[in-house]
């Protein structure tokens, strides 16, 4: 299975702030999509021509790890669609990201609300008397 996993940033989708988001472009089998670490960086920060963060500047080793981090997370699930002998897409790639990331998994907003609270529920340590609250809240913003 060909595949990599490289560094990108969309520098056209420049907020007001001045920063643009950090992408994983993967390409798999031919296909290739842009994965969103969910992290901002200044355009200062970025080398264009090297496609890589800066060194020297403040941070840069915490967006390498996550960048790194967020490679490992992708190449793990690319080895296990190889070691399962399933046949590996770029969608059913995305699909697996972004249920292990708690990303959205569904176009339906209440859908969408109601399986990230579940992923907050088992993937954090957030009290139930929170829950409780969110889960009313979440129920009157249904009826309405």
């Amino acid at each position: 299975m060909r595949h990599t996993i490289n560094l990108d940033c969309k520098t056209h989708y420049v907020k007001k702030d001045g920063t643009f988001p950090i992408l994983l472009r993967v390409s798999l089998n031919g296909e290739q999509d842009y994965f969103n670490t969910g992290y901002r960086i200044q355009e200062i920060e970025y080398d264009k021509e090297k496609k890589a963060i800066k060194k020297g500047i403040k941070g840069a080793g915490r967006y390498n790890q996550i960048i790194d981090s967020q490679k490992v997370r992708i190449q793990k699930i690319i080895d296990e669609f190889d070691r399962n002998g399933e046949l590996a897409s770029i969608s059913r790639l995305k699909e697996k990201y972004l249920e292990e990331t708690g990303g959205p998994k569904s176009k339906c907003f209440y859908d969408f609300v109601g399986n990230r609270i579940e992923w907050e529920r088992t993937h954090t340590k957030i009290k139930p008397s929170t829950f409780r609250f969110i889960d009313v809240q979440f129920e009157k913003l249904k009826k309405y």
